[in-house]
């Protein structure tokens, strides 16, 4: 099973274990939440059903209280006044449809009825008074005697509930004495109905006790509070619930009931969020997948294709100049860069045998149109490794190339500080007998015989390619390469400062083409970089000789500390003889703590004095100290220590000097006795610390 297989179902199983984490978290804790919210949406309702049945009370017992407290009703119950008169002018059927009333009924103080009228508002049609009426108010249980107040409920009248109120009847100035009771009512139908369900904006149905749609906890329930509205909550489906509304009458007893239906839409609405969060998620987590796969793939199995790719076909040919390709630089990166290492171990073993061939199957995998030129370069570079003389690199870059291009003829000039230029020169002989190569020095341009092609590239600053003849304007048959040539080409140096000066190749067969030009252009370009390159590496390896030889014959102690890490890097033989080791191992890497005792000889810990010293060298640029310093063997001696602060390979260093001390310490120390003492001359002294600073 491939490795890219194995990850596919890997994120899979962990997707399928987070999908159903996720939806045992949505079950226990969002579900839940509707579940809340949609309970606490049908209370909300229900709590508008009881208001608006307030309201109703509330609305009616207002109306009611301003016409038992009129003076015309004060009249009219005490009989002063026209009754007929006050009948037809209020108890006409446009009152009681404007009011919503289904019954007016005025009462005497013993509760007879002195007037009465019911009205159905639906048929608009006056209904004949319900008989339940008079014993009603015999009985006193609505009226209120001797209260200057009302009271209201659910009383049931002509075999059906209805809203009864009732108010004490007073003067307008709400004084008496009581003269009865003013009763209004309006009957428990379907019109209430309607204006309940307008509050809740749900269809709302109308039961009556013993309908057998009732939920069975309210048939069976007894007596209640009169003010309470006792209601049920079921749910019919997942997206539907039932509520049951009880209204009591004034005893307690069951009256009527409101059910009404409502969809659970915060349920649908919440389940069909859920249902697109899960959608987005898995669709989010596949392609996270197909990402992460993605990159997973880019960034590591198919480097590791590659590398595995890369070093089977290296171990199939056995081909160990070539390299694996560098993998970044992670762990990958550090696998094929030790692969490198090993191969670079093998190409040393088996170069001598292998170069050849090695450089065969170079030039078959390049670019068929490119395969000389690039095994030139290839040759070209191989010998700039292993030639340290930067004209017989020249030399050998002409003969090279006067191959490639199919010249019999060419030279290259290089400037030479010494003596003006140097020309190698390479060649087949004027009669084609044999080649010849060689270097020939000069101490001017114009003293050559090909000085005026020279000029004239360089005057143009661009290459000069001619197929027609040219005659030397001077002989020097001594250089044996003057010669009278068919065609040419010359390519100057761009720059003065550089080390070649022009480069020219002459005597083609046939004549030089435009891709003859290129290919020159293209090669000289890779031999002026390569030769400066070399010159620089010439004089850098010089010079560094030269460094090595001077501070190796230094009697004193040379050593450089690497900052921040506080370890000697380098060093010399003398801070080797000195500290008493054998090899430059002993004594790099270590600190300047690591060579001293704990404490000074002014009482101060080493470490923190030499981290105060190395401080001043670095602000100063230069610190010079006495110091107490430990052998390899742990014997301490005196030295006096200058600190530098130099840039070395672009880091911050410090180049250490020190000297031993200790016997001229002791010689002073003797002196100093001698003179504290007071014993000997003046003359003696001074012979004293002449002979003991020779010692």
């Amino acid at each position: 099973m491939s490795l890219q297989l194995k990850l596919l179902l890997f994120f899979a199983a962990l997707s399928a274990i987070a999908f159903t984490a996720r939806d045992m978290i949505i079950d226990a804790t969002l579900m839940r939440k509707f579940d809340a919210l949609e309970q606490q949406s049908v209370i909300d309702d229900i709590a508008r059903i009881e208001h608006a049945h307030k309201l109703e009370f509330d609305g009616k017992r207002t109306m009611l209280k301003d016409w038992a407290q009129w003076d015309e009703t004060y009249r009219f119950a005490g009989g002063e006044g026209d009754p007929a008169r006050y009948i037809e002018e209020n108890m006409m059927d446009a009152t009681f449809i404007s009011a919503g009333l289904n019954l007016l009924a005025i009462a005497d103080m013993e509760g007879k009825i002195i007037y009465a009228k019911a009205f159905d508002t639906d048929r608009n049609e006056e209904i004949p008074v319900p008989e339940e009426l008079v014993a009603l108010a015999a009985s006193g249980s609505i009226l209120a005697p001797g209260e200057k107040s009302g009271r209201n409920g659910v009383v049931i009248l002509g075999g059906k509930p209805a809203l009864v109120f009732t108010w004490s009847i007073l003067t307008s100035e709400a004084e008496g004495p009581m003269r009865g009771t003013l009763i209004m009512a309006r009957f428990v139908n379907e019109s209430l109905a309607r204006a309940y369900s307008g509050i809740v904006r749900l269809p709302i149905r109308l039961l009556f006790p013993g309908d057998p749609d009732l939920p069975g906890e309210m048939i069976g329930a007894g007596s209640v509070d009169s003010a309470s509205f006792p209601s049920h909550i079921e749910l019919l489906d997942f997206d539907r619930t039932r509520c049951v509304m009880m209204f009591p009458d004034v005893n307690g007893d069951p009256a009527f009931y409101l059910e009404f239906v409502r969809p659970s839409a915060i349920k649908i609405q919440g389940r069909q969020s859920l249902a697109a969060f899960r959608l987005y998620t898995m669709i989010g987590a596949i392609i996270l997948i197909v990402i992460l796969l993605e990159i997973i793939r880019r960034q590591v199995t198919a480097r590791i294709r590659r590398l595995s790719k890369s070093f089977g076909a290296l171990a199939r040919e056995a081909d160990f100049t070539t390299r694996v390709r560098q993998e970044g630089r992670d762990e990958i990166g550090l696998l094929s860069l030790n692969i490198n290492r090993t191969l670079e171990a093998l190409e040393d073993k088996h170069k001598q045998a292998s170069d050849e061939a090695l450089r065969r199957k170079a030039a078959e995998e390049s670019v068929s149109g490119q395969r000389d030129s690039l095994d030139a370069i290839n040759k070209f570079l191989i010998e700039s490794m292993i030639c340290d003389d930067a004209k017989k690199l020249a030399l050998f870059f002409v003969n090279e190339m006067r191959k490639l291009t199919g010249s019999n003829f060419g030279f290259a000039v290089l400037d030479n500080p010494e003596i003006g230029f140097d020309i190698a020169v390479s060649g087949l002989s004027v009669d084609g007998s044999g080649s010849f190569e060689m270097i020939l020095h000069r101490s001017a341009l114009d003293d050559f015989e090909y000085g005026e092609v020279v000029k004239l590239a360089r005057d143009g600053r661009d290459i000069v390619a001619k197929n027609e003849p040219f005659e030397p304007s001077g002989e020097f048959e001594e250089d044996g390469i003057a010669r009278r040539v068919s065609s040419y080409v010359c390519v100057p140096s761009l720059n003065e400062r550089q080390s070649v000066r022009a480069v020219v190749f002459a005597d083609k067969p046939g004549g030089y083409e435009a891709e003859d030009v290129a290919t020159i252009d293209r090669l000289f370009m890779v031999f002026v970089g390569v030769l400066m390159r070399k010159r620089a590496e010439i004089r850098m390896v010089e010079s560094e000789s030269r460094y090595r030889t001077l501070v190796s014959n230094l009697s004193d102690a040379i050593l450089t500390l690497d900052l921040p890490e506080w370890r000697f890097s380098t060093c010399n033989q003398s801070a080797l003889k000195i500290f008493g080791a054998v090899s430059e191992n002993d004594l790099l890497g270590m600190s300047p703590v690591n060579l001293s005792p704990p404490r000074q000889r002014d009482g101060s810990e080493s470490v923190s004095k030499a981290s105060r010293m190395v401080e001043i060298a670095i602000e100063k640029g230069f610190h010079y100290f006495d110091w107490t310093h430990c052998r390899l063997d742990g014997k301490e001696f005196e030295a006096s220590v200058a600190l530098s602060r130099v840039e070395f390979r672009e880091k911050p260093t410090v180049l250490v000097t020190i000297r031993d001390v200790t016997e001229q310490k002791r010689a002073d120390e003797a002196l100093r006795a001698v003179a504290e003492s007071g014993i000997g001359s003046k003359s003696n002294i001074l012979i004293t610390s002449q002979s003991c600073r020779r010692e």
